[in-house]
């Protein structure tokens, strides 16, 4: 009798803890690994409520005590500590590394290219130590040789590396061609804390070149930053705007048809991230990729590199075959990209949970994300 109790009883609780953990997956409450570890390096030291020691203490950390970093402002540390977060700053706290992997199955490369050859494979929340960056690439350390990680899937806790710099800009001022505004940055990386937003039209002093895709700029407040050369022009403003044909010609027409019922032909191909087969599975920019290379257009990898390729198109002159790109995560940089087909909408591969796979979207839908559109069909 009292055994038969018991088995009851121990069977309540694998049923309790059952309903717990259904609840916490629910409500979210179970989350994956991110930021980077760090232990203080001092006694008694403050942690408050924001950046500055003019926000509210809250309480101490003592030496050797372990935090979480989240993220850097003003030289303080970010970190969370009974479900609240905190700062405390930098200069009481040794990190252990100073970024962190955000994505799923991040490849490690050999050289910082997409071409380059895969030695690994990074899961999401793995900390790293970036030792320097070459444009949207970061080197780290990996079992004492140098390696590569694309910069898109890498958020950095502590800028403690250099960034190339090379050259002199042959330009004196720029415009800002993309249609919402860039950001100005405080570094050359998609991963640097933003300054301020420049309004499209905005005219820009450069200061100098930083590499192929960044420049260092002055607005006309004398503020100075780092805009991506994808959304600004040498050229002024009414010159940027391309002047499209509302009538394209026989050749052009056909072309664009071509690929578009080419294109057409995997509507309903699961999106895989990473993925590159039409038929069993494939991400935005593998889709995008492979449909004109059917055609002999070449164009890189990511969403990123795309929108560096081709003919800035403004979106009210869009046309059939263009590519458009969106921010979908709101990071401040290219995240997702499709194909234009005509009549307001567009054909891509999404990973969305309202229509997921190789599917057709009316681009209104996007209007929020969207960021610039190329034109790689000559």
């Amino acid at each position: 009798m009292k055994m038969n109790t018991c088995i009851k009883g121990l069977q309540n609780k694998v049923f309790i803890i059952s309903i717990l953990v259904v609840f916490f997956l629910a409500t979210g409450h179970i989350s994956l690994a991110e930021g980077v570890s760090a232990v203080c390096s001092g006694s008694d030291v403050n942690y408050r409520t924001g950046p500055d020691i003019t926000y509210n203490k809250v309480g101490q950390l003592q030496k050797n005590d372990k935090i979480t970093v989240l993220g850097i402002k003003n030289n303080w540390y970010k970190f969370k500590k009974n479900d609240n977060f905190y700062y405390i700053s930098k200069d009481f706290v040794t990190l252990t590394n100073n970024a962190y992997i955000t994505g799923d199955n991040v490849n490690v490369r050999i050289k910082p290219s997409t071409d380059s050859e895969i030695i690994d494979v990074f899961d999401l929340g793995k900390e790293i130590n970036v030792s320097s960056q070459s444009d949207n690439w970061y080197k780290v350390n990996y079992g004492g040789q140098a390696a590569w990680v694309f910069g898109e899937y890498v958020e950095v806790v502590n800028k403690n590396f250099s960034v190339e710099v090379a050259g002199t800009s042959k330009f004196d001022y720029v415009y800002v061609v993309s249609q919402q505004g860039i950001n100005l940055r405080e570094y050359p990386t998609v991963s640097s804390n933003k300054k301020l937003s420049l309004a499209f039209g905005a005219k820009l002093k450069v200061v100098t070149q930083i590499n192929q895709e960044w420049l260092q700029v002055q607005t006309n407040d004398g503020d100075e930053g780092y805009v991506y050369q994808e959304f600004v022009d040498e050229k002024s403003l009414e010159n940027t705007t391309p002047k499209v044909m509302s009538v394209t010609t026989e050749n052009d027409s056909t072309l664009s048809s071509s690929i578009i019922s080419y294109a057409k032909q995997f509507l309903g191909t699961k999106y895989v991230w990473g993925g590159e087969s039409l038929t069993d599975g494939i991400d935005c920019s593998g889709f995008t990729q492979k449909v004109m290379a059917k055609f002999n257009i070449s164009i890189p990898r990511t969403a990123k590199e795309q929108a560096t390729v081709g003919k800035f198109v403004d979106r009210n002159s869009l046309s059939t075959c263009d590519l458009v790109f969106f921010d979908t995560l709101n990071k401040g940089y290219i995240t997702h990209v499709g194909m234009y087909i005509g009549n307001g909408k567009f054909i891509h591969s999404s990973s969305s949970k309202n229509h997921t796979g190789i599917v057709i979207t009316d681009l209104s839908n996007y209007s929020n994300a969207y960021r610039t559109a190329r034109r790689v069909i000559s």
